[in-house]
This record gives structure tokens, C-alpha cells and sequence, in this order.
């Protein structure tokens, strides 16, 4: 970022057409047990694509190891 911080990032895409849908971002140390992500140190970038939204997640890197996931109810 120019600072010096190192982000993870991932995308996904949100179709426009599924209405009562919600993408819940999750983060897991084991991939059993999984803790929705605190996102108010993240920066969450949209973009649309015409019948879809594209959106990348930057998190800050920590030094311990995860993994993450994009839970659609």
C-alpha cells in the first residue's frame, strides 16, 4: 500500500438478479470452524459489471496463518 502493510485479497461476484441473498465473509484458522470476518479493518472494492457486481476484499496480512470463504445464504 506504500506504507509498508501487506494485504490479502480476494474477489467474488454478486449476482443483481438474487435478491434476498447474503455473501457473509468468513475467516478459519483449521477449516472446521468458521467466524465471520471483522471487516472494519478491510477495504471492500465494487465494481459493476453489467448484471453482476465484482468485489475484492484487502485485508490487512497478519503473521499467523487462515483461511477464508464467501458463505452465500
Amino acid at each position: 500500500d506504500g506504507e509498508g502493510t501487506t494485504y490479502v485479497s480476494f474477489s467474488y461476484t454478486e449476482n443483481k438478479d438474487a435478491f434476498d441473498t447474503q455473501y457473509i465473509l468468513e475467516n478459519s484458522a483449521d477449516l472446521v470452524t468458521w467466524t465471520p470476518l471483522d471487516l472494519r479493518q478491510a477495504t471492500v472494492n465494487r465494481v459493476d459489471r453489467g448484471s453482476f457486481t465484482e468485489v475484492t476484499v484487502y485485508i490487512p496480512a497478519s503473521s499467523s496463518q487462515g483461511f477464508f470463504r464467501v458463505r452465500v445464504e
